[in-house]
């Protein structure tokens, strides 16, 4: 599904404009978007994307992450692969030649994907 850029842009622009009590809408984009999980974890999928690519799949699940029409659940979920992704878009950002300090923002990244995988084993749905 995020492989094909019409597509992709389609769905960037119809979740921009998704209402904030549209929660039927929003349920059937969480299942469309969190069916990439399985993909955004296959070895080599992510490096294999160019970084115009990276930077729209990155906005698109920003875009989800923080749409109030998610349930707080989903948005957990969507930053999950949000944290993927943003890891290897910082792959393309951050030049070669910079200093190991200049790295740090990486680390704050995985301590915040190991804090929702955490998070999401202990909260309950109901």
């Amino acid at each position: 599904m995020l492989s094909n850029d019409r597509t992709r842009q389609k769905m960037i622009l119809y979740l921009a404009l998704l209402s904030a009590t549209n929660r039927e809408a929003a349920s059937a984009y969480y299942e469309l978007m969190s069916q990439t999980q399985q993909t955004v974890g296959m070895p080599g999928w992510l490096e294999s994307l160019d970084e115009e690519t990276l930077d729209e799949i990155a906005l698109l699940y920003t875009l989800g992450a923080n749409h109030p029409a998610f349930a707080f659940v989903e948005r957990l979920m969507l930053n999950e692969i949000l944290l993927k992704v943003a890891a290897q878009l910082y792959k393309y950002k951050v030049p070669r030649n910079f200093s190991a300090n200049c790295y740090s923002h990486i680390q704050v990244s995985e301590v915040s994907y190991e804090f929702l995988i955490h998070y999401r084993k202990t909260v309950t749905v109901i």
